[in-house]
């Protein structure tokens, strides 16, 4: 986790395959979430990510290169001022806990995510449209989880039957934890993202 832009906060997944995928936030609220590939190897750092968000249709894509250590620290900058530092967070190494996972996360609008002791997912936004599917632990073993998720009923805007896909991570270094979540449609479009609270 850290920081893109000067007012943003970043958390970042690389997974193992170098898929990345990100949630920005600032002070008061979800900024996009990004999505792309990235490398890290020793001194060097490069990433290619798309950057998604609910009030701009465009995602364009940012090139990122600059330095970086496994397991410690990147520093990267992109054009247009734009950087990207970051600090390895030692929870990515834990095993992955569905019982840990589980829990209610406050999400927009007074909706509530929840998440059930098997990975269940389901969220009601205030239109009646359900969002429902599952979290499970990667093959990794890593504390990131992947999301398969799916839209139903006819009052949401995506669609009926609408699947999206995408990961999930618990950040417990922070009261209360907090779900980070980014999933896309089949065609890269921005389906949902998250840096929800838990609910006590």
């Amino acid at each position: 986790s850290g920081r893109a832009l000067a007012a943003n906060r970043a958390d970042v997944i690389i997974l193992e395959d170098g898929s990345t995928w990100g949630v920005y936030t600032d002070d008061s609220q979800l900024r996009f979430g990004v999505h792309g590939a990235s490398a890290l190897g020793p001194g060097r750092f490069t990433a290619s990510l798309v950057e998604y968000s609910y009030s701009d249709p465009v995602a364009p894509r940012v090139d990122y290169t600059g330095t970086g250590e496994p397991r410690s620290n990147i520093r990267a900058t992109a054009a247009a001022g734009r950087e990207l530092l970051l600090q390895y967070d030692l929870n990515y190494e834990r095993a992955a806990s569905l019982t840990e996972l589980a829990g209610r996360y406050a999400l927009d609008q007074g909706t509530v995510l929840a998440i059930g002791p098997q990975g269940q997912v389901q969220w009601v936004d205030v239109n009646g449209c359900e969002m429902s599917g599952t979290a499970g632990p990667r093959p990794s073993g890593r504390n990131v989880f992947d999301l398969s998720l799916v839209y139903r009923g006819a009052q949401c805007r995506h669609g009926d039957g609408t699947e999206l896909r995408g990961v999930a991570y618990l950040d417990a270094t922070v009261q209360p934890p907090r779900l980070i979540s980014l999933a896309l449609f089949g065609d890269r479009r921005l389906g949902f993202v998250s840096r929800a609270a838990r609910l006590q």
